[in-house]
């Protein structure tokens, strides 16, 4: 576990099954929380969410007070750092709110929660959620302009703000949401070792109506790695499958062979709805000798006549 940690640069110090990561911030430090779960998860073990914490230490002079905060000797310290996502659960859809939600929140201002949003380097959950929650009951979805320091400073809720930015696409300004396109666009191509969990959040969004990404999916699905994940690779057809060109679909297909059953499926359903009958032929034709043991995905194309009644 520690060369691990070791191999990719992460700042910790551990004593027994006591770990400490030093990160230059929060959003460094919930990425390698996230690397450390997913390597304890191999090993057949987890971590213990409520003994886990992220506290900005920045302006701490001496073990001793931070030691004292981490035995929980400070109220603020008691408040929950991260949420159940860690170990599985993670937020990602956005609940539509009440009428009395909507009675309740819509005249809430949302100065005090915007400036700890910009000044604070650790977010509490509590004040994201309500944060959204106001936007939603107000209908200002200006506000989401934040949306950068909320994905940064709590990645975890990325799922659940994404999923909000497509329920909510028509009402969102025009120029915001060609921000929020290019942001994750990028996010996508810097080759960053993400949760696969975020991963299929954005690429969700980057096929979703107003934030189409073409170009960006189909760089993302060249250079997808075998361990990015069980199921991004599928999250990536699916982004695709009503937004590619003949030309992305022939590439596409030729990762056939390398692909796992789910991907497998998805590449023949975008084949037989994207290229000409004369076209597609062959190639499923190919598929049906070779992946007969699939069932699904030769019925997928290859439906049987239904039988004449005498």
């Amino acid at each position: 576990m520690d060369d691990y940690l070791t191999s990719l640069k992460v700042n910790f110090c551990r004593f027994v099954d006591d770990y400490r990561l030093f990160a230059p911030d929060a959003k460094t430090a919930h990425a390698w929380l996230t690397l450390l779960v997913e390597r304890l998860y191999l090993e057949g073990l987890t971590i213990n969410p409520s003994k886990t914490v992220i506290e900005d230490i920045s302006s701490k002079t001496n073990t001793a007070g931070i030691t004292e905060r981490f035995k929980g000797t400070s109220s603020e310290l008691r408040q929950p750092r991260i949420i159940v996502g860690y170990t599985g659960t993670i937020p990602t859809k956005f609940r539509e709110l009440s009428e009395k939600d909507i009675e309740d929140l819509k005249d809430v201002a949302t100065e005090e929660l915007e400036t700890k949003i910009t000044s604070n380097e650790i977010l509490h959950p509590n004040d994201v959620r309500k944060f959204l929650r106001i936007i939603v009951a107000s209908g200002d979805y200006s506000k989401l302009s934040l949306f950068k320091l909320l994905v940064e400073k709590f990645p975890q809720f990325t799922p659940l703000l994404i999923d909000l930015m497509i329920k909510k696409e028509n009402l969102i300004p025009k120029a915001l949401k060609a921000d929020i396109k290019t942001y994750f666009s990028e996010l996508l191509s810097q080759g960053i070792k993400y949760p696969e969990y975020m991963l299929v959040s954005v690429v969700r969004l980057l096929g979703s109506e107003g934030y189409i990404n073409r170009d960006a999916l189909m760089e993302f699905f060249r250079n997808l790695k075998r361990n990015s994940g069980a199921y991004v690779g599928r999250a990536v057809l699916d982004a695709l499958k009503s937004n590619v060109s003949r030309t992305d679909v022939l590439e596409i297909r030729q990762y056939y062979s390398r692909a796992d059953l789910w991907e497998k499926r998805a590449i023949i359903k975008i084949v037989d709805d994207v290229l000409p009958e004369e076209e597609k032929r062959p190639w499923l034709r190919n598929i049906t000798v070779h992946s007969s043991d699939d069932y699904f995905a030769i019925e997928s194309f290859d439906k049987k006549k239904p039988k004449k009644q005498k």
